[in-house]
Order: C-alpha cells, then sequence, then structure tokens
C-alpha cells in the first residue's frame, strides 16, 4: 500500500496481537488463542464503522479508514499530520502530545481528544491508541481507534474495541450477573436494578433495547439511567466515558493469546 508497509511487511490479512508494550501484525498460523472469541484482522479492523487508523512516529498517516477520512473531510491524508487537519492548533497540539505520551509509555492509552474542523465546530473523541510494534518488538508507531463520543453509540463502541483489542475485564462482565442486593461505585450504593440496567449497557444495549429485554417502558429506562448518573455524580460527559472505562477496563490483559514463538520483552 505504501512504503511503511512494504518496509515492515504489513499486510490487512495480518492479525491483530495485544502485547505488553503496544499491538503487533502477526499472521493467524502464529497466534494460539486460549479464548473463544475470534482472531481480528487489519481488514477487518478498517472496516470496523468508527475511526481506525495507523500512523508513524511523527504522527504522520499511514492509513486512515474511510470513517476516519470522512470525519477529517479529506480523501487524500497519507503523510499529513493532526497539525494540517485539526483546525485549532491547541487541539492539534494536544492530540500530538497524546502520541508521544503513547510512544514514550508504551502501553494502551486511551484519551478524550477534541476536533475541530474547518467551519469552526467541534466534536469530542474517545480514542483508544496502542504503539505498534514491529516483528523485534521495537516501536514503529501508532494504531488506534477514535469515535464521537454519544451517549446512544458509546457503550456499543466500547464493546466493540474489547473484542477487538482485548481490553475489557471479562470478570467483571461476569460479575454483573453475581450480583445480588447492592455494590458501591465512587461511594455511590447502586441497586440490583441498576446494576442489570448497567450491564446491558456496557453490552452496547440502548435505552429501548434495554426497556424491551427487562420489560418496562423506554421512559422508565431512561429516568433510572438518568439517577444512575446522580448516584455517582456525573456532571459531563467527559467524567461519564472516564468512568465507564475505568469501571469496566483494566490495562492490557497479557494472557488473552499464547504466542509461543515470541521472545520475552523487557
Amino acid at each position: 500500500m505504501n512504503n511503511f508497509y512494504k518496509k515492515h511487511q504489513i499486510s490487512e490479512e495480518l492479525i491483530i496481537y495485544v502485547r505488553p508494550r503496544g499491538v503487533k501484525l502477526v499472521r493467524s498460523d502464529q497466534v494460539h488463542q486460549t479464548h473463544d472469541d475470534p482472531l481480528f484482522s487489519l481488514r477487518k479492523f478498517f472496516s470496523m464503522p468508527f475511526n481506525t487508523y495507523i500512523m508513524d512516529k511523527d504522527s504522520k498517516c499511514i492509513y486512515f479508514n474511510a470513517s476516519a477520512r470522512r470525519t477529517i473531510g479529506r480523501d487524500q491524508i497519507f503523510g499529513q499530520t493532526v497539525f494540517d487537519y485539526n483546525h485549532n492548533p491547541n487541539a492539534a497540539l494536544k492530540v500530538r502530545n497524546n502520541d508521544v505520551e503513547v510512544l514514550t509509555k508504551p502501553k494502551l492509552h486511551y484519551f478524550i481528544e477534541n476536533h475541530v474542523n474547518k467551519d469552526g465546530s467541534m466534536s469530542q473523541f474517545l480514542s483508544f491508541k496502542a504503539p505498534l510494534l514491529d516483528d523485534k518488538n521495537q516501536i514503529i508507531g501508532i494504531i488506534g481507534c477514535s469515535t464521537i463520543i454519544n451517549p446512544h453509540s458509546l457503550p456499543h463502541y466500547i464493546y466493540q474495541m474489547s473484542k477487538i483489542m482485548g481490553l475489557i475485564d471479562e470478570n467483571i462482565i461476569r460479575s454483573f450477573n453475581k450480583i445480588s442486593q447492592v455494590i458501591k461505585i465512587s461511594n455511590a450504593r447502586l441497586s440490583k436494578q441498576d446494576i442489570v440496567v448497567l450491564q446491558h449497557l456496557v453490552r452496547g444495549k440502548s435505552a429501548k433495547q434495554i426497556a424491551t429485554l427487562i420489560h418496562r417502558s423506554q421512559r422508565t429506562i431512561e429516568q433510572r439511567l438518568e439517577q444512575i448518573k446522580n448516584k455517582l455524580g456525573i456532571d459531563t460527559r467527559a467524567e461519564l466515558v472516564e468512568m465507564i472505562v475505568d469501571a469496566c477496563f483494566q490495562p492490557i490483559p497479557f494472557s488473552i493469546f499464547d504466542f509461543s514463538s515470541d521472545e520475552d520483552e523487557s
């Protein structure tokens, strides 16, 4: 596709493989699954209905999928940086600083990032970014995904990313099914019914879908979600996103795959 792909022998058939220091792209026959989730190829990653991308270490675009190109309003973006398509220098600098943090503190990160369009309108994104590693476990760039922060689509996005990047703590998901009375989150007591609603919300269900599943009206579910928000002391959309991520996710779990042929990493 381009010189970066050729240099690092990247193809869209390679599998996204999570390592302690970031993400590697490997052949499917090199990965030994230890769980039932399907493998995600780079092609499938790029076909997702949210922004997915690869950048080099200077934050220059190597590949942005169709969704990402629509977001920034450009078809030709190869070699450009955030300073070329984010029309607020401060917002662009913040995104670049986030990328530097990903490169200097190798692990998966999440950020809330602002994108300002040419007309001055702004969109806020939840972005997951991780170092992209070569076959010697050296950092060669950044692989990431972003979506506009929307209360209706955000849970689905987070759940999808959990399946792709191995982010979700399945023990937490399973624990939702075992809660019989109340639990304590951020000094707020949530009832059993609150937990049931949150369980479906984390799995990407809308208020309407939750209402159907638990035989309540949509209005009732929306009111309960508002009550939960008040219990948790959530005032802003950004706080909600951070609480969802902090409550449902851990740092990259390294036991998702067994890569027996890989050398030990320092």
